[in-house]
């Protein structure tokens, strides 16, 4: 299965990228998609700048150029590891930290070393995880 990946969409743009990747089964629903696709398209005039067409590197540039100065950590096995099989994990270091965690330090140590660590939540405010816990 391939990957479309789409940078800048605008709110507008979701229903035609969803309808292009998600066709109905059905025909008579493909048609009726269609015909209310147009009548919408009549009723706004408003045409779309259709973002599934524009060139893989227009399309995904922005997001590879803010990916690449990114170091995985979290996620430093994707792309090689199989995502459900434990033992492959445990094979490549899986769990070390967290067995490190649960039988050599306190929860105030813990603590504190996410606190030093900087990590911060991902929500809008960024707050600092340790002092979350």
């Amino acid at each position: 299965m391939a990957i479309t990946r789409y940078s800048n969409v605008k709110a507008a743009e979701i229903k035609k990228i969803l309808h292009h990747h998600f066709k109905p089964a059905w025909y008579v629903n493909r048609l009726k998609n269609n015909l209310l696709n147009q009548i919408d398209m009549f009723h706004t005039d408003v045409t779309w700048d259709n973002v599934i067409w524009k060139p893989e590197e227009e399309r995904t540039g922005v997001i590879d150029s803010f990916l690449a100065g990114q170091k995985h950590i979290s996620t430093e096995g994707y792309g090689f590891l199989t995502p459900l099989h434990m033992e492959e994990y445990r094979a490549n270091g899986g769990f070390e930290g967290l067995s490190k965690v649960l039988h050599t330090q306190l929860p105030a140590q813990v603590i504190d070393t996410i606190l030093r660590s900087g990590i911060r939540g991902r929500g809008g405010g960024g707050f600092p995880t340790g002092k979350k816990w």
